[in-house]
């Protein structure tokens, strides 16, 4: 009888014990150099949270600050889990597609100090901005095949404009035209105009070299002083 009471007194000593020996070793696994990093495989994914499985067992994790590439539901990723239980997404292991996005909650800053940035694609660059897109250098060159613009509204201003191209063609429901000086300049120059031209000058000179022809179903001349016509033969009807 002595020998039973003293078995089942132990009991509850070697239960303490065993949590004891449980609760040590669980710390020493999270905490120092020594923190679980282990592969699991996204099974479900949204804004912020994930969920991840492993062996058929499902558990939540978020994505590290470090973690740029986005994960995506199938990918296998390297987690780590700390001392509070919480696990987190250092990286994307494996991926079946080889899409990419890299995605951050707050603003991204591409930096470099000493050297030069450049985007490569194979096919296709696209820039996307829900309010605007700004570019600041002391020089932009674009080079093209051809280019194409759609935009509600252009203002653009600068100190001296240069365009050299075979031709230009301009379609537009009213163009005006403000300038101190404007000169034109071409070899032949041919205007149609359906209903109204109209000239409001100063003074207007006109210079012709060699034939200058005036023809109308009625011409009007009117002066407020004097009108002169020279020449060394003048034929009226």
């Amino acid at each position: 009888m002595m020998q039973t009471d003293n078995i089942a007194s132990l009991i509850p000593e070697v239960a303490v014990a065993a949590n004891k020996a449980a609760t040590c070793e669980r710390e020493a696994s999270v905490s120092g150099n020594t923190s679980p990093m282990f592969t699991a495989l996204v099974s479900q994914c949204d804004d912020k949270s994930f969920m991840l499985e492993i062996d058929n067992m499902r558990f939540p994790a978020r994505c590290a600050f470090s973690c740029l590439v986005a994960p995506q539901a199938g990918d296998r990723v390297a987690v780590m889990e700390d001392a509070t239980g919480h696990c987190y997404i250092l990286h994307v292991l494996e991926r079946q597609s080889q899409d990419i996005t890299v995605q951050v909650p707050g603003n991204l800053t591409f930096k470099s100090s000493q050297g030069a940035i450049t985007l490569a694609a194979h096919t296709d660059v696209n820039f996307a901005a829900s309010k605007s897109c700004s570019l600041l250098a002391g020089k932009i060159g674009m080079v093209a095949e051809r280019a194409d613009i759609a935009v509600q509204s252009v203002t653009a201003s600068g100190r001296e404009l240069t365009s050299t191209v075979a031709s230009i063609n301009v379609v537009a429901r009213s163009v005006t035209t403000v300038a101190d000086y404007l000169m034109q300049q071409a070899r032949n120059s041919v205007r149609s105009i359906e209903m109204l031209d109209r000239v409001s000058a100063g003074e207007m000179i006109t210079s012709v070299k060699k034939l200058f022809s005036l023809r109308s179903k009625q011409t009007m001349l009117t002066a407020e002083q004097d009108v002169k016509i020279d020449g060394e033969r003048i034929h009226m009807g």
